[in-house]
């Protein structure tokens, strides 16, 4: 696994491999992602509010969020406005208080940052482990 490895922060294999085990249903066929630490906080929220509205179309049950750099506040903003949407959706932070402050509801901590699904210091076993850990951890607070 290179430094690069998407896993890291958007870990698709690990859940692609629960899907194939009958753990979870069927993922959506894309993500979304913001600019990262240059969203301002309302354009923020206005994206998510309006990708929320596809997701819930498109038949999207819950969310896995995992921001890599972006502010805390702003990705627990984009959190919020999915579960107006009446989607439960779990963030996984690195730093979890500042998500509670802004008000997300389902949080869950992450490996670190730039890497918050992954590790480059793991061998690439034990980074897939650690991978599926923590989408296991934001998996269980969805069933909340």
């Amino acid at each position: 696994i290179s430094k690069e490895d998407a896993g890291r922060v958007c870990p698709v294999d690990v859940r692609r491999e629960m899907e194939k085990e009958g753990r979870i249903g069927k993922l959506h066929n894309k993500f979304y992602t913001t600019g990262g630490n240059g969203t301002a906080v309302a354009s923020s929220k206005a994206f998510a509010a309006e990708y929320a509205q596809k997701l819930k179309a498109d038949g999207v049950d819950c969310v896995i969020m995992t921001p890599r750099e972006e502010p805390v506040h702003v990705a627990a903003q984009q959190i919020k406005q999915i579960e107006k949407a009446g989607i439960p959706a779990a963030h996984i932070c690195t730093v979890t208080p500042i998500s509670k402050t802004v008000g997300a509801a389902r949080i869950s901590g992450a490996q670190a940052i730039p890497y918050p699904t992954g590790d480059p210091q793991l061998s690439p076993e034990k980074e897939l482990r650690r991978q599926r850990e923590i989408v296991m951890n934001a998996l269980q607070l969805l069933l909340k």
